[in-house]
């Protein structure tokens, strides 16, 4: 690019008022020149100096609605040439001279961009939707967001907005509308739009406030704020107000896991729903250390200490009086701290057996063994499985009235009535053993332990299941299998491991798929989908699906319910182990064959995880993608 470039001024569409006429001498001959436009690149000069005699080229760009004024001949060349006597030419100005008719001005815009237009509000108002794009941002940006079915019968998200000249209104809904959404617009005139909207929030919009640890309310920022901190890129933010919002609208959402992860241009706030991460809000790098410091002085946090993890908890109160727990954790990253907070609602946990999706079966097995006057109970599964909601369940199912009922936790994530929680803190030397040890002298009848960890933790819960006690745990192992090689790997002996163990229960969440955008298709759409996600019919036949015995298979096309992903609340699968004469032998041998213990326990009619889930598939619960996602081969 020569110096002669660096001085031209390329126009924007807005400040191109008729014609404008540019010298393409000074452009450099190897390169295609863009305009700015606002995202149209209908507009470029190509090689402008293939000049002969060196003499310059101009470019003559003419306005878009001056073209289609002349293309359909819509007012005569006196009317225009006052139109644009104290004005630039817009589609506001046309519209405001009152010299076309709207309707057709609309019609014809409509046939020209091949977009919808709409001249209803009652063809609207019940279509509208604000899951995508909260209704203030739409209302700020005058647009809106419809789900309509197209004339092939397809249900779709549909934008819709009165200029479709906007360029960069569109190219700035496409950015922050998920990319999972297919996005159609659609024409509607600006006055429609804006009494569609005043008629759908003619009871007003009313948010829950929070208070943070006091009686009072706090200021919360309105998404249309955080539109304007997210699109204009500006620095001068409340952050409190902004911390709230960050907490409140997850908390509406149903997000269990809040995550702030800085970048070298931008702070990203992403929310974790049904186990997947989403990103909600990008934000500015300039503010993420007040956001920080912010969540580390509510967290009881050291906020001068950057370079090393904390951990901290606060809570936050509806002026209703229900609480929510944020567990929080930072993380040091090269571009600064990373913090996740866990979202832990204290009435959201109702613990009973009656409610984990168990099996009949599965139930009975589960109370007999609860109820039983010793024994430890293993429930293992990854992080976020739901094994906290498990052991809490089973606990409320013991008898607190008649028997002592003590846990040891880190972090305690929910306070139960009728039972002793302690949590652990290894900075004092609360460890899960010391702590255990601590328990066994407090006469207890059913002890929980949070975690087994490390061999101390492993011995003392098996020594206390085997004087007396019932016993509570999880594990960290793939499968329940699995848990005996863990133990033993660990250090316990293989004796010990037959002797205590009483059941052992694996689990896994795995998304349902949303009843509201259900739809159907046969097992050959299926393998292409599948194949089209990565999924390959080598890793679907290792799984041993009958799939030839499936008339259709349900999916999610995506809708304002679930967010486009298809899926819409979780559920769990489990997996019940109990050790039988031929597997306590197995286990006693000098080497452990963790397959052969697998063939029989499912001689002894144990069904897995993955035969479990295939049910789920079969009723249509959920998918195989799904299935794979969360169990894998």
């Amino acid at each position: 690019m020569n110096q002669n470039q660096d001085q031209t001024q390329i126009p924007r569409i807005d400040d191109i008022e008729d014609e404008t006429i540019i010298e393409a001498v000074d452009f450099d001959l190897d390169t295609e020149t863009t305009f700015d436009n606002g995202g149209n690149t209908d507009f470029f000069l190509k090689n402008p100096k293939s000049t002969k005699n060196n003499q310059s080229t101009f470019l003559s760009i003419k306005n878009p609605i001056k073209t289609l004024i002349d293309k359909y001949n819509l007012i005569s060349d006196e009317d225009l040439r006052k139109l644009t006597l104290d004005s630039k030419l817009t589609l506001d100005s046309l519209i405001s001279s009152y010299l076309v008719n709207i309707e057709k001005l609309y019609k014809l815009l409509s046939s020209e961009f091949n977009m919808r237009f709409y001249n209803d509000i009652d063809s609207l108002i019940s279509k509208l939707d604000d899951n995508i794009l909260d209704l203030s941002i739409q209302k700020k940006l005058g647009i809106l967001i419809v789900f309509m079915t197209t004339r092939e019968g397809n249900e779709e998200y549909f934008i819709i907005i009165p200029d479709p000249f906007d360029y960069e209104l569109k190219d700035y809904l496409k950015s922050i509308i998920p990319k999972s959404l297919k996005i159609n617009f659609a024409l509607a005139k600006k006055e429609l739009i804006k009494k569609t909207i005043i008629k759908y929030i003619k009871d007003g919009d009313v948010k829950l406030q929070f208070s943070l640890e006091t009686n009072s309310d706090v200021k919360i920022l309105s998404p249309s704020e955080i539109e304007d901190i997210e699109y204009n890129n500006t620095n001068n933010v409340p952050i409190i107000p902004l911390v709230n919002y960050i907490i409140l609208n997850a908390h509406e959402q149903g997000v269990s896991d809040i995550h702030i992860e800085p970048s070298e241009e931008n702070m990203i706030v992403r929310y974790r729903i049904d186990g997947v991460l989403n990103t909600d809000i990008t934000l500015p790098i300039s503010i993420h250390r007040e956001v920080v410091s912010r969540i580390k002085i509510i967290s009881d946090m050291n906020v001068a200490e950057k370079r090393l993890p904390q951990d901290g908890r606060f809570s936050v109160q509806n002026k209703n009086g229900r609480g929510l727990d944020l567990r929080i954790s930072t993380f040091p990253t090269v571009y600064g701290e990373k913090i996740v907070l866990r979202l832990l609602e204290q009435e959201a946990l109702k613990p009973d057996l009656e409610d984990l999706d168990l099996t009949q079966d599965q139930l009975n097995t589960f109370k007999s063994k609860i109820h039983a006057s010793y024994g430890l109970i293993l429930i293992t599964g990854p992080t976020g499985s739901g094994k906290t909601t498990t052991l809490y369940s089973a606990l409320s199912n013991v008898d607190k009235a008649r028997l002592n009922v003590v846990t040891l936790e880190n972090p305690v994530e929910y306070r139960l009535d009728g039972i002793n929680q302690m949590q652990t803190n290894e900075t004092i030397g609360l460890t899960f053993a010391a702590g255990l040890r601590t328990i066994l002298r407090q006469d207890p009848d059913v002890i929980m332990v949070g975690e087994i960890r490390d061999l101390g933790t492993a011995q003392m819960a098996i020594r206390a299941s085997l004087t007396g006690h019932m016993v509570f745990s999880t594990l960290h192992t793939n499968d329940a299998i699995g848990v005996i090689v863990r133990l033993v790997t660990m250090g316990i002996d293989p004796f010990l491991v037959a002797s205590s163990v009483s059941l052992v229960v694996a689990q896994r969440l795995v998304r349902k798929v949303c009843p509201h955008c259900a739809s159907t298709y046969d097992l050959d759409a299926l393998k292409k989908d599948l194949n089209r996600k990565g999924i390959t019919t080598s890793r679907i036949e290792s799984l041993n699906f009958e799939l030839e015995i499936m008339p259709d298979f349900v999916f999610g096309k995506g809708c304002s319910y679930c967010r486009g992903s298809g899926y819409l609340g979780r559920q769990a699968i489990f997996e019940f182990f109990e050790f039988n004469e031929e597997i306590v032998q197995e286990i006693l041998k000098k080497n452990i064959d963790e397959s052969k213990i697998r063939n029989l326990a499912k001689e002894a009619q144990m069904r897995t995880l993955v035969e479990n889930a295939w049910d789920l598939v079969v009723e249509g619960v959920t998918t195989i993608e799904e299935v794979i996602r969360v169990i894998g081969e």
